[in-house]
C-alpha cells in the first residue's frame, strides 16, 4: 500500500462515493452505487455506479465519474475506478393498426402511466414508431422492482396489447469510450 492510501472497509468506499455523487447530475439523471458490485483489489476499490435513466451525453456521465475518482483520491486517499453500468430499462414492442387518433390515445396513456403520478421511479420514457407500424417503447427505471411495477401497469393497460415486455441490461458495463 502506498504511504498515501488510507486503510477503508466497504461500507466506508460505498458511503464516500454516494456522498460526491448526490449532487451531480449529468443530463439531469442521478447516479447511485451499485453496492453489491463493489470489490477491493489490493490498494484499488472497483465501484459499480447506475444512472437512472440514459444521460443525454454521455460523456457527461463519464466526466462526472472521472471527477469523483480525482475527488475521493484527494479528500480521502482511496484509488476508486468507478465502472458505468448501463441503466435499467423497460422495452415493449406492441402493434397498433388503428388511426393515428387511436395511436394518440396509446401514447397519452403511456405520457400518463409514466409521468408524475404515474409509476414511481420512472424516468424519460422514449417512443419510437417503427416503419411495420409496431410502437417500440423504452422506459428507463431505478432499480429491478420499479422495472416489474412498470410491467405490471403495462399488462393493465386497457388501450395497449403488449406481448412482451423485457427488462435490461443486469448488470451491463458501459464502455467509456462510446458516446
Amino acid at each position: 500500500m502506498s504511504n498515501n492510501q488510507t486503510v477503508a472497509d466497504r461500507t466506508t468506499v460505498i458511503a464516500a462515493v454516494r456522498r460526491l455523487l448526490e449532487s451531480r447530475h449529468p443530463g439531469g439523471v442521478t447516479l447511485d452505487v451499485v453496492p453489491d458490485g463493489v470489490r477491493q483489489d489490493q490498494d484499488w476499490w472497483y465501484v459499480p455506479v447506475r444512472p437512472s435513466a440514459q444521460p443525454c451525453k454521455r460523456f457527461e456521465y463519464y466526466e462526472t465519474l472521472a471527477e469523483v475518482e480525482n475527488e475521493i483520491q484527494k479528500s480521502e486517499h482511496l484509488t476508486v475506478l468507478l465502472l458505468p453500468l448501463a441503466p435499467y430499462s423497460v422495452d415493449f414492442r406492441f402493434r397498433s393498426e388503428t388511426s393515428d387518433a387511436e395511436r394518440s390515445k396509446v401514447w397519452d396513456d403511456l405520457r400518463a402511466r409514466f409521468s408524475a403520478g404515474g409509476v414511481a421511479g420512472v424516468e424519460n420514457p422514449y417512443l419510437e414508431v417503427q416503419p411495420d407500424g409496431d410502437y417500440w417503447v423504452v422506459v428507463w427505471v431505478r432499480n429491478l422492482a420499479d422495472a416489474e411495477r412498470v410491467g405490471e401497469e403495462l399488462r393493465a393497460s386497457p388501450v395497449i396489447d403488449v406481448g412482451s415486455v423485457s427488462v435490461k441490461p443486469e448488470d451491463t458495463f458501459l464502455n467509456r469510450s462510446s458516446t
